[in-house]
């Protein structure tokens, strides 16, 4: 078969206060009819890519991220076993990772200076290619290992090709839109 299929959803109240944060929902759901296989993923690359936008004046524009830089070595490479490490996951026909979160505004990048109470922001998960995927879960890929970077907040690098599996993309979810009170 070819690769499963993954939708995207994120969910918010549509409001918060100037000065506080707002409670993020992230779904990340397998879209299968009952019966189907399991999925096992290398779901680090699900809780990443996502964009705020800032409108003042009727006019949107990307807020830049500026908040974060990554310590990468250059040590061996880390075998890890895909049912076991954190940055894995399986799921079933229907079942969803979720990752929920209160994200303070100025926490994803520079926030405009002056923000003001009726300021409008929209948050989007632009959605991903993953690097690593397989059917089965956890049960079938007890044995199942790959190679991370020797930091692991990085591309699988082997396999590196997904031992030739279709690519599995997560497409972008709609984006949710909050404003300031």
């Amino acid at each position: 078969p070819g690769a499963p299929v993954l939708t995207a959803s994120m969910e918010c109240g549509t409001t918060v206060a100037l000065g506080g944060s707002i409670h993020i929902k992230r779904r990340v759901v397998y879209e299968a009819p009952p019966g189907s296989p399991a999925i096992t993923l290398h779901s680090f690359w699900m809780s990443g890519s996502t964009m705020l936008y800032h409108r003042r004046g009727g006019k949107w524009r990307e807020v830049p991220f500026d908040g974060c830089c990554w310590g990468i070595w250059d040590d061996p490479d880390v075998e890890v076993n895909v049912s076991q490490h954190e940055c894995f996951t399986s799921l079933e026909a229907g079942e969803a990772w979720t990752r929920e979160y209160n994200m303070d505004p100025t926490d994803v990048g520079e926030i405009p200076r002056g923000v003001a109470v009726g300021d409008v922001f929209r948050y989007r998960y632009l959605g991903t290619e993953m690097d690593w995927w397989d059917w089965g879960g956890k049960k079938e890929h007890a044995e199942t290992t790959v190679k991370l970077p020797s930091f692991i907040s990085g591309r699988v690098v082997d396999p590196w090709d997904n031992n030739g599996r279709p690519k599995l993309v997560i497409p972008a979810s709609d984006a949710v839109e909050f404003t300031i009170v």
